[in-house]
């Protein structure tokens, strides 16, 4: 089975912990490449205005790099979606990638999973 999974988090660099279980993400830091092959396993991160910092860690939520976000990696899962033709897309996080995810979709009618950590709730309830 072909799964795209979409999130917001992937290990940066060798020895970081952060998203370790998906495969398409955002590329945080400069250094970080676009695509790799982990173990057979390709990773594809999308550009944005990310000033090394995950979005999760912005005083508030800033419109022009999460505009970009969504821009960059929408096109980036329905590229991927296209020439894959994955059984189902993995959304992980409703906001933001859960968007991407159910997009990417419902253009190629592809059956969708989005998963809801709990911390959408929360970062919601600041703003």
């Amino acid at each position: 089975m072909k799964v795209l999974l979409v999130t917001t988090s992937y290990p940066d660099f060798p020895g970081s912990n952060r998203g370790i279980f998906i495969r398409l993400t955002p590329r945080i830091h400069a250094q970080s490449p676009l695509f790799e092959d982990d173990d057979g396993i390709m990773v594809h991160r999308f550009r944005f205005p990310s000033g090394n910092r995950p979005l999760n860690q912005m005083e508030s939520i800033p419109v022009y790099p999460m505009a970009v976000y969504m821009l960059s990696g929408l096109t980036r899962a329905l590229l991927l979606t296209a020439r894959w033709r994955p059984h189902v897309i993995h959304g992980n996080w409703i906001v933001p990638t859960g968007l991407i995810a159910a997009f990417a979709g419902r253009v190629f009618r592809v059956p969708v999973l989005n998963t809801a950590r709990g911390m959408d709730l929360r970062i919601s309830e600041r703003q």
